[in-house]
Order: C-alpha cells, then structure tokens, then sequence
C-alpha cells in the first residue's frame, strides 16, 4: 500500500518536494532566496555554521509529516478519498512527526532536537500551545510497525540531506514506545528558551512556507 499524505498525494514525495523546498535546492529564485536567509538566521541563533543550518531546516522540513505513516491516519485518508476529500483532517500528526525528529536529530545536540520538534509540532498551528497538540495525538496510537516505518522515512531524509542517522535512535524509540514513553514525553522535552523558541519560530516558517509551495 502506498502511504499517502493527503488525498492521492504519497507520504513520501510530499516529504521529497518539502524538504527540497527548506534545503533550497528547488523552487523559485525568489523563493530559494528566502530559505537562504531562513538558514543564515537560523545558524546564528543557534550558533552553527550555515551550511549546518541549512541539512538541518531541510530535515526538519522532511519530517514535518512523516507521523502521517501512523495507520490510522491513512485509514482516515483512504476514507476521505472515498468521500472526495471532503473535510479531511488528520489531528496530532504534528506531534507524531516531532516525537520521531527528537529521537533522530538528538544524536546531533540536545537543543538541535528540541528546536526542531518545536517548529514541528507547531508547523501548522503556531497560536496552539504544545500541550493541546500532544494532548490531541495522545488518542491516536501508532502500530509499532507504523514507528519502524517512521524511522525508515526518518533515515532515507537523513541521507538525502547529508545529516549523519544514529540507528540506535530508532532503537531506543521502539523500546520507549513498548513503555508508554510516546508523544506525552514531548511535554517535557519541549521546554525551550526565549533563545530556543525563537529559532524555532524561525524553522517553523520555513517549513511552513516549503509545505505551501512545495
């Protein structure tokens, strides 16, 4: 079955088309011109160099959706489809996508992970808190093979973008997971700076903008 992530759309080019927008290899002058500057700005903020900055906002952006794989998501999808997309919704995705890019982009640096699960799980309702998002994809439970099939995309982003994938982070997520240390745990983790949040802030446009015109 081809994962979908909106009606006829696959999970994974729309991932592709996104992440290739925020690493500024496609899409308009005027718009590679803006994701440049999102990635100067972000590396300043978070004190790295750009060309970090740059397979960073790119792999956030690829996995902005990629808590979409969850099957009862694309069960919700297939519904839709049915019906002709008519008001289709897939709440708590946000916070699925977030949950995989800690455990991903930690190996990386702590506050890297938690500033871009934070632009993540915001990445479509900025004026949301943390806690309703969670609080939302909480009622939604993933197979564990719908976690291994997040990790799979997680890692194909990883190598597309030039960012080096820490295998045991998949690990530790399925042991986490088997525990009930799923989305509830990003309450916790997502406890950023003023500092954190504004790069954050500055991530989420990104992805944000990508996804719109990707």
């Amino acid at each position: 079955m081809t994962l979908k992530a909106w009606c006829n759309e696959p999970l994974e080019d729309h991932l592709l088309r996104v992440g290739d927008v925020a690493f500024g290899s496609a899409g308009e002058e005027a718009m590679v011109r803006e994701v440049r500057s999102v990635h100067t700005a972000v590396a300043k903020r978070l004190g790295i160099d750009v060309e970090a900055a740059r397979r960073l906002v790119a792999v956030a952006a690829y996995l902005h959706d990629v808590g979409k794989a969850a099957e009862p998501y694309q069960r919700i999808i297939m519904l839709r489809e049915r019906e002709g997309c008519r008001g289709l919704s897939l709440p708590g995705h946000e916070a699925w996508s977030a949950w995989v890019a800690y455990y991903t982009i930690r190996p990386l640096g702590d506050k890297l992970a938690r500033v871009a699960s934070a632009a993540i799980i915001l990445h479509h309702m900025p004026r949301w808190s943390i806690e309703d998002i969670v609080t939302t994809a909480s009622k939604i439970r993933p197979t564990l093979g719908d976690v291994d099939t997040m990790f799979t995309l997680a890692e194909r982003g990883f190598q597309r973008y030039g960012l080096e994938y820490d295998v045991a982070s998949h690990a530790l997520a399925r042991y986490d997971y088997l525990r009930f240390r799923d989305v509830v745990k990003l309450l916790s983790w997502l406890k950023l700076s003023t500092e954190e949040m504004a790069a954050a802030e500055l991530l989420r446009y990104a992805i944000a903008l990508a996804d719109n015109l990707a």
